[in-house]
């Protein structure tokens, strides 16, 4: 597969298909970890100067190592990428609370 290359000019650089983070994060903790993309990437209205709002659900993971992981990939896509990072027993007791 063929890296991805943002475009330089225009209103809209589309990121899409594979970027490595996924294994780059897991390359990270040798453990699988939960990323979803949300905000303007995720509804498609995103510009060239949009950030990737990065949701990531891991006990395994620091913001350090997040850091350290995500500079390549911004250098890649030539994108500022935001990260929250929740750890998995938080996120089961949010969803606990939802529920209840």
């Amino acid at each position: 597969m063929k890296p991805f290359k943002p475009r330089s000019t225009g209103q809209h650089t589309p990121v899409r298909g594979r970027t490595g983070l996924a294994d780059a994060l897991f390359s990270a903790t040798q453990q699988r970890v939960l990323a979803l993309v949300y905000g303007s990437v995720a509804s498609h209205s995103d510009t060239a100067h949009s950030d990737i709002d990065l949701l990531l659900v891991s006990d395994a993971l620091t913001l350090e190592q997040v850091y350290t992981v995500l500079t390549p990939v911004e250098q890649q896509l030539g994108r500022r990428v935001s990260p929250t990072l929740y750890g998995v027993a938080h996120r089961k007791i949010e969803a606990v609370e939802r529920v209840g």
